[in-house]
């Protein structure tokens, strides 16, 4: 295959650094940092871009660092370990700007009123408490190579990313149960739970204590995955939310911020399209005593024309954003703050830029780093109008 000598000029979404290939054409190249010239095999060439494969770095640059698994660059969980944690957050960073300014016209220097504020993590690793563990035909257990269905498996069958209690549980487990699953769901809450391991622990539940607060979800349900991180997530989110006003929450899961929220207010109203995740939130408000929620499953847009007199709206969407649809219904509604939780900045982005066609503006921003080693970001936002 052909290979060309890149300097790379920046690091784009995903992790990926950005060249530019003899023929002026973008080239995408894993596994490098900003400044670095490196010797690039181009593995795919597209109309409009290539995707190249490392060889060997030439000019190393400084924030370079030896990773910390032996793995790295061939397993698909982790992103970041070329690099020291500060310059992996000082990327992060820059890539929700990059995204702001060009997917949401938003120049967030000028356009909020103070800079983006970073939550950083806690701890680089050991932090995961929701994996899906995929096996091989060996009894051998790790996650898929980028892009493949293939196996890369966990050295001593240990990974960095999971907690403590996590690895324990894997120590301790006869290796035998891994020939009998292809893949298996692992979770890390009061207790360890799983799910297809055909072992006497898999679960239909697991709990998870945050801020004193006590939840229930199904095992193969969405709850926040940094353990070091649950209580602040939820604090600085609830934290923007005003007392006064009257409102609703779109997407609201199995009621990890509502519950909390529930606190600041005289009535919250939920709303969830899944039936499972609402039958979760409306027992996790039972069991801490909490009468002042009301949980709806229904669509969000429909939702939101049912409760026309809201002012303010809690939203935590899914990585694909907002439904166009629902961003029409606020935009027509008498609503004038939103508190979005996102963990895609480009369709937070999109959104935004919608929103905005509409009289709303972003009023705050912060980057809480649920995901470290790893290419997501997680926002929490204060949009008005």
């Amino acid at each position: 295959m052909e290979t060309q000598i890149l300097k790379i000029n920046s690091i784009g979404a995903n992790a990926v650094g950005v060249s530019k290939t003899d023929d002026g054409k973008i080239c995408f190249v894993p596994f490098t940092l900003e400044g670095e010239t490196c010797e690039v095999e181009i593995v795919e060439n597209h109309t409009d871009y290539s995707i190249g494969r490392p060889i060997k770095i030439i000019e190393k640059s400084d924030k370079r660092i030896e990773p910390s698994c032996p793995i790295f660059t061939r397993c698909g969980g982790c992103n970041f370990l070329h690099t020291t944690y500060e310059n992996e957050i000082n990327i992060k960073k820059n890539i929700v700007l990059d995204t702001l300014l060009k997917i949401g016209k938003i120049n967030c220097k000028k356009d909020i009123d103070n800079d983006i504020d970073i939550i950083k993590a806690e701890s680089r690793f050991f932090y995961r408490n929701n994996v899906q563990i995929k096996t091989t035909n060996e009894g051998e257990i790790g996650f898929y190579a980028p892009k493949t269905l293939k196996v890369v498996p966990f050295p001593n069958f240990k990974c960095l990313l999971l907690t403590k209690k996590m690895q324990d549980f894997l120590d301790n487990l006869d290796k035998k149960y891994f020939l009998f699953t292809k893949g298996f769901t692992l979770r890390d809450g009061v207790n360890i739970y799983s799910s297809h391991l055909n072992y006497l622990t898999d679960s239909n539940f697991c709990e998870y204590r945050v801020n004193d607060f006590n939840y229930r979800v199904g095992i193969s349900d969405f709850f926040q995955v940094n353990s070091f991180l649950l209580d602040r997530f939820q604090i600085e989110a609830c934290n923007l939310v005003k007392e006064d006003l009257t409102t609703i929450e779109l997407y609201g899961g199995s009621g990890f911020f509502s519950l909390m929220m529930s606190k600041r207010l005289d009535k919250l109203v939920v709303n969830e399209i899944s039936k499972r995740a609402i039958s979760n939130g409306i027992f996790n408000a039972k069991k801490n005593n909490i009468n002042n929620i009301e949980f709806i499953a229904s669509d969000a847009s429909s939702f939101i024309k049912n409760h026309s007199g809201v002012v303010q709206i809690f939203v935590d969407p899914p990585r694909s954003g907002m439904d166009k649809e629902v961003v029409e219904t606020i935009k027509n509604s008498k609503i004038q703050r939103i508190i979005y939780i996102s963990c895609n900045p480009a369709t937070f982005s999109r959104d935004l830029a919608d929103l905005s066609k509409g009289g709303f503006n972003l009023k705050k921003l912060m980057i809480i780093d649920n995901f470290p080693s790893t290419y997501h970001i997680e926002l929490i936002s204060e949009i008005q109008r």
